[in-house]
């Protein structure tokens, strides 16, 4: 099988697993802490209902939470959306409507957004919440269903994988600016992906540099802008 999008990770967590991976203000993650917290996040989702190619919305701003996130949805066959904050609810509530997230993955000071999303969306089912933010306490209206405490009672490593080839990886949407948003697969294999290695030469990437990442994860080049400081 080609490799996915995020058995780079792994990769690099098996190699050197104390080399740092994320680098966010003063918070500092090692592969080998982005892998085992991927994979605990990842049996929690499976625990949680999620199976193959159910959508998991990421609704947090930029922080190294967010790609646990990623990389946890994935590892459990899910795909994920990122959801924008600064987005007004009714952009939010049609991402819901469209992409029928089974989860939504929420960090950071977005409980009102949340609320609103949820009240603004007309959805069959309301998503299972989960809460990933040690620092910020959820609303009472987000009820979430398993918070970031609960993922030390999961497995430090990768659970059973699925996953193939041509499965989605991830769905963005876009602006809307001229009409409703409409959303964009990316499967785990698509050149965008494939050809993140090949930048490296490109900027004299090596093991011990850094890349920072201009795009939001909303922005359609996300991918190509924020994994190679990861993979």
């Amino acid at each position: 099988m080609t490799a996915l999008l995020q058995h780079g990770v792994t990769a690099q967590a098996e190699a050197r697993p104390d080399a740092v991976a994320l680098v966010f203000k003063d918070t500092r993650l090692t592969y080998g802490t982005l892998e085992e917290a991927s994979n605990r996040l990842a049996h929690l989702l499976k625990d949680a209902g999620c199976r193959r190619g159910d959508r998991v919305g990421l609704l947090m701003p930029k922080m190294p939470t967010a790609i646990v996130a990623m990389l946890g949805a994935l590892k459990a066959d899910a795909i994920y959306v990122p959801m924008d904050p600064a987005s007004p609810a009714a952009r939010q509530a049609r991402v819901l409507e469209v992409s029928d997230c089974r989860c939504i993955l929420a960090a950071g000071a977005v409980g009102p957004v949340l609320r609103d999303t949820l009240a603004t969306a007309t959805l069959q089912q309301r998503p299972v919440i989960g809460w990933l933010d040690d620092a910020i306490a959820p609303g009472a209206d987000a009820a979430p269903a398993f918070t970031s405490h609960d993922l030390t009672a999961y497995p430090a490593t990768a659970p059973a994988s699925s996953n193939g080839d041509g499965d989605v990886a991830h769905i963005l949407f876009t602006s809307g600016s001229t009409g409703l948003a409409k959303g964009v697969m990316t499967t785990r294999t698509m050149p965008v992906i494939r050809s993140v290695p090949l930048r490296f030469p490109r900027f004299h990437a090596h093991p011990a540099g850094r890349c920072k990442p201009l795009a939001t994860r909303r922005d359609n080049r996300s991918l190509t802008n924020g994994h190679p400081s990861t993979v």
